[in-house]
């Protein structure tokens, strides 16, 4: 019991220390995009493979370069995913070099009664699809304008612009989480076929988080959560993680003003960067560290996800009290 309580006070006590606010790192988010699309529209060459709507800045990387666009030519050096279509051998560091784990700012999500937005211009407390409803969106887990990072970009089908993901973020493939690099030309994501795989390099990471723990981006139903450790099945980060964010949850029910003055240290935020940190510190061990770790986190956090279903369910709460008081009355 000690323990839980160590975990609940420390989660929440940083959770609301003095960083950078969405609004501040917003508006540096904003110039940064922009510089990103002038570079591409001045980069682009031959190699590209369009996709990008009317106004959005194209992928940089084309013709026979050696760098990381999205479709880039020929035997590129650089930190290349998948190959997709870049052709020849690429000696990167993988997807995103293990440091980011987010979607891209020229990513699109549908925001209720906004329509489509970028997802630099998403805000905690829009609505955003899910599936076929909305969920409000109450934490950028990471939120960092200036990091450069490795994405995947994933086209489908009649799409109009490919997902921009890292590799260690998971979608859904079959109505189960899948980590990004696990998905193949040919899968199906619902009624999304997966037609090329390439990669591209982007300055700024986003992941937003839902109340129900998933958000659609650019037409594909994606998760809101991350596969850290390679030895743990991707489904099971999406339970464990989805019970983490329990606290912050009832913490936004009980005044959503704390959650939309949520604060960020090193583009994390602070109610959830001390998880983060240990789970990316943890990757580096044997499946039976990994384990532990998920064993332990599979003892604490349900604790949390009942605590936050006693709080939304009265009945629940109330049934709980009286088998508590019929419990203290037969002892």
């Amino acid at each position: 019991m000690k323990l839980q309580l160590t975990f609940l006070l420390a989660a929440l006590a940083s959770a609301f220390a003095a960083e950078e606010t969405p609004e501040q790192l917003r508006a540096r988010g904003l110039r940064t995009r922009s510089l990103q699309g002038d570079d591409g529209d001045s980069a682009g060459g031959g190699g590209g493979d369009g996709g990008q709507p009317t106004g959005q800045p194209t992928p940089s990387g084309g013709g026979d370069g050696d760098g990381d666009g999205a479709t880039g030519g020929g035997d590129g050096d650089g930190d290349g995913a998948t190959g997709g279509t870049g052709g020849g051998d690429n000696d990167g560091d993988g997807a995103n070099g293990g440091d980011g784990v987010c979607f891209s700012a020229f990513d699109s999500v549908e925001v209720q009664g906004k329509g489509m937005v970028s997802m630099d211009s998403l805000e905690i407390g829009d609505y955003v699809r899910s599936g076929k409803d909305f969920s409000q969106v109450f934490s950028f887990a990471h939120l960092d304008l200036d990091a450069e990072a490795n994405f995947l970009q994933i086209h489908t089908e009649g799409s109009v612009a490919p997902l921009e993901i890292t590799d260690k973020h998971m979608l859904f493939r079959n109505d189960k989480a899948v980590s990004a690099e696990e998905v193949s030309v040919g899968d199906m994501l619902g009624d999304n076929k997966v037609t090329k795989i390439t990669s591209v390099k982007r300055t700024g990471l986003y992941a937003p988080i839902t109340y129900d723990g998933s958000i659609v981006v650019n037409g594909i139903k994606s998760s809101c959560y991350v596969q850290f450790l390679d030895h743990v099945p991707a489904d099971q980060h999406q339970f464990l993680e989805h019970m983490f964010f329990s606290l912050q949850r009832v913490a936004c029910s009980v005044n959503f003003g704390w959650c939309e003055a949520e604060t960020y240290t090193d583009g994390l935020s602070d109610y959830s960067r001390w998880a983060i940190n240990a789970y990316t510190y943890s990757n580096q061990f044997s499946a039976p560290v990994q384990w532990l770790l998920t064993a332990i986190s599979g003892l604490v956090f349900p604790t949390w996800y009942l605590a936050e279903q006693l709080y939304l369910s009265p009945i629940l709460l109330a049934v709980g009290f009286l088998l508590y008081k019929s419990t203290k009355k037969s002892a």
